[in-house]
């Protein structure tokens, strides 16, 4: 029961902040379920969401500085920014990769597999799959000098790196889960 409460409260205010950021409110008076709701303007003005897009959610696209092949089905792509900025991220985070491959456009994430602490580039892993349309041109066809756009970096599977904050990790993954822990433990044993 509890957990069914704590899911109502989540959609509820999903809800809520939904209408907020696209400037409406809920309207007065309860509803009886299935009835019809009418969501109206605030002020009957057109309004701008109140929250502007986010750089996050346009491709960006980043430069291939190197390719690395770790194995025979496993590639490591180093990233860097074409105009020399930093790329900030948390260990442990991906990168949505977008890709068209003949007249299509995919998008697959792959998690950055490097420290987090290399603010001019980033490394993602890319492992073959059988059948996989994405993975296996990133294998067979990337090379450096290529440009790869991306969304990102996301993902809330993260840990924050605290010199004062003494703890123990225990990191367990299987097959391509460990890419994003490989990530965290980089990052962290740099910072000691």
């Amino acid at each position: 029961m509890a957990l069914f409460r704590t899911l109502n409260t989540l959609r509820r205010d999903a809800v809520q902040l939904a209408l907020h950021t696209l400037g409406l409110r809920r309207p007065a008076g309860k509803f009886k379920p299935g009835a019809p709701r009418i969501f109206g303007a605030e002020d009957r003005a057109v309004r701008r969401p109140a929250v502007p897009p986010q750089p996050l959610l346009l491709p960006s696209s980043l430069r291939v500085r190197e390719v690395i092949r770790e194995t025979s089905d496993a590639i490591s792509v180093v990233l860097a920014n074409p105009d020399g900025q930093p790329i900030h991220f948390r260990p442990g985070m991906f990168y949505t990769v977008v890709v068209n491959l003949d007249g299509r456009e995919y998008r697959r994430a792959y998690s950055l597999s490097s420290a987090a602490h290399h603010g001019d580039q980033a490394m993602i892993t890319v492992k073959r799959v059988s059948g996989g349309l994405v993975s296996n041109w990133l294998n067979d066809q990337l090379k450096a000098g290529d440009t790869l756009r991306v969304l990102g970096p996301s993902g809330n599977f993260t840990v924050t790196p605290d010199a004062a904050m003494a703890r123990n990790l225990l990191l367990v993954a299987g097959g391509s889960g460990i890419t994003p822990l490989m990530s965290i433990t980089r990052t962290l044993l740099e910072c000691e």
